[in-house]
């Protein structure tokens, strides 16, 4: 039933309701999340790690042993949880525990050098881009780059 005006129930309610306006930053930020997931996903499976090994790994320098306290505090966790991240990466041999010749107590982690090749092959997984990129006109890869610098000003570089 129409009012004195004309608009129906319908049409008043659709007026009255605050206009909802798409959140590109939510949209944009769930895309790349997908990417990301996928992209990364398809990589570690095919190395057969895990994304907690890999951000170990990777956060790992070849040549500097580092102690697993500082390593848990890099990783933002717990360093029983990276007792279970060692234990699987040393299995494989790509990383060992040694002996910190300052103080015996402490285990200090240090890449193998078969670890130094996995780990450059990682890298060079870690950073390629997704087919969809690749793909990407060279203007539009260019444009997309300045946007994603602008938004990652004041980011930490920490994987």
């Amino acid at each position: 039933m129409a009012t004195r005006t004309g608009a129906t129930g319908k049409q008043r309610a659709a007026r009255a309701e605050p206009s909802k306006k798409p959140d590109y930053a939510r949209e944009a930020w769930a895309l790349l999340t997908r990417l990301f997931k996928a992209e990364k996903g398809k990589h570690l499976a095919a190395l057969e790690l895990t994304m907690p090994q890999a951000q170990l790994l990777l956060n790992l320098d070849p040549d500097r042993p580092v102690p697993m306290n500082t390593l848990a505090d890099t990783l933002g966790c717990d360093a029983s949880n990276v007792t279970g991240l060692v234990d699987r990466l040393e299995s494989r041999r790509l990383i060992e525990r040694r002996a910190d010749p300052a103080d015996r107590r402490v285990k200090m982690i240090a890449v193998t050098g078969s670890g130094a090749e996995f780990r450059t092959k990682l890298l060079a997984r870690w950073y390629e881009p997704p087919a969809g990129i690749a793909a990407l006109p060279d203007r539009d890869k260019k444009i997309l780059l300045q946007i994603l610098r602008r938004a990652a000003e004041g980011a930490t570089d920490q994987l």
